[in-house]
């Protein structure tokens, strides 16, 4: 997948069903003055992962999940 493409997740229910649900995973921008922004994983902000990374990453580098950049 590339940036901009969008994450599509299977859950089986009752053994019998299943289902696709559509997720779209946006970083977390923190705005640091006017013109510095710091760029993170939803996911591993989450888990207590504190770091940053290059605005237009296609993925984390963390976790591998993809991106979807909103600009």
């Amino acid at each position: 997948m590339t940036c901009g493409e969008e994450l599509w997740l299977s859950a089986a229910v009752s053994g019998e069903k299943s289902y696709q649900y559509h997720a779209r995973i946006v970083p977390i921008v923190r705005n640091y003055g006017d013109n510095y922004r710091k760029y993170s994983c939803p996911i591993c902000d989450s888990l207590g992962l504190k770091f940053s990374m290059p605005h237009g990453s296609d993925s984390c580098p963390c976790c591998g999940v993809n991106l979807y950049w909103d600009e």
